[in-house]
């Protein structure tokens, strides 16, 4: 969940999710991106369900860190007073007991957005906004584009082979 302070721009925040796309696919993952019908933009990716949870939850804070470390306009601060006017990385919703927004939520906001599936190229276009589609709008859109993450099950990669890549990849941060 990649989480604006107030003033960051939408497009920092999608330029922050491409390079977890960016980072996925280097780990030989799949990512998908979703608008959050708020402010934001969650990218997920869909793995086979072999691992257990703390080493997904373990995966998820690794790639943060990784993300952090490589980008100044990021933090993993919890507390906003703490964040100035960096994007928050939360991979909190990856924790025993969470809850995330699912795709085609009506969120509770004037003009009630919908958490709304992309096409991965859909994060480059200057006219995205996190809340651009609504209750309205989003049987429009699905009617023109259909479902983006209709087939997000036939995406899902084992973790083992990414956990590897990943460990190379902080090894070789820390070298």
């Amino acid at each position: 969940d990649f989480d604006p302070s107030d003033g960051t721009s939408f497009a920092t925040i999608r330029a922050a999710a491409r390079a977890a796309g960016d980072l996925m696919r280097e780990l030989g993952l799949a990512p998908f991106a979703m608008t959050t019908g708020s402010r934001g933009i969650h990218v997920t990716i869909p793995l086979q369900r072999r691992a257990d949870f703390d080493a997904v939850r373990d995966f998820a804070r690794d790639i943060a860190e990784v993300m952090v470390d490589a980008d100044d306009r990021l933090t993993l601060e919890h507390r906003k007073v703490n964040r100035g006017d960096r994007i928050y990385v939360d991979v909190g919703r990856n924790a025993y007991a969470q809850t995330a927004v699912p795709p085609y939520a009506v969120r509770p906001r004037p003009k009630a957005p919908v958490a709304t599936p992309l096409e991965w190229d859909e994060l480059s276009a200057d006219d995205l906004a996190p809340d651009g589609w609504t209750i309205e709008t989003i049987f429009e859109r699905l009617q023109e584009k259909g479902d983006p993450w209709a087939e997000i099950g036939r995406a899902a990669r084992p973790l083992g082979e990414a956990r590897k890549r990943l460990d190379r990849l902080l090894e070789r941060q820390a070298a």
